[in-house]
């Protein structure tokens, strides 16, 4: 299935960050982009499910995407995943300036298009832009 064939079924975050990883694991671009994995914060679950998960260090507004590609300056990319209308919530804020303060690239996707964009922008050595 391709990635927009993905994203046409439902249209959500969900979709459109499978349709990123799909995309990932399609490249040849730069086969490190297979090592990209999802940071498992956001859904609902269970009340046990996720006492479990934050006793493990599930921690509030950590982005969904690491990619752990070092580039120049940055040691890698963070990506956030946001419907088209969606905004940073104040935790995921702190994360953004945090993580661009240690070295790390960060970018809001509205949509898997602009996570791959700026994947290749990152990846050649492009600023990432900045997206509040």
């Amino acid at each position: 299935m391709t990635p927009a064939q993905i994203v046409a079924k439902s249209n959500t975050e969900h979709s459109h960050q499978v349709a990123f990883f799909v995309w990932c694991s399609q490249q040849k671009v730069d086969e490190r982009l297979k090592m990209t994995f999802a940071i498992p914060n956001g859904g609902l679950r269970d009340k046990v499910t996720a006492s479990r998960m934050k006793a493990e260090g599930v921690r509030k507004g950590v982005p969904d995407v690491m990619i752990p590609i070092p580039i120049g300056n940055y040691h890698g990319l963070f990506i956030e995943f946001k419907v088209e209308k969606g905004k940073l919530s104040a935790e995921q804020v702190v994360w953004q300036s945090y993580l661009q303060s240690q070295g790390y690239a960060h970018f809001v996707a509205y949509g898997y298009l602009s996570a791959m964009d700026a994947t290749l922008q990152y990846l050649l050595k492009y600023p990432v832009p900045e997206r509040k």
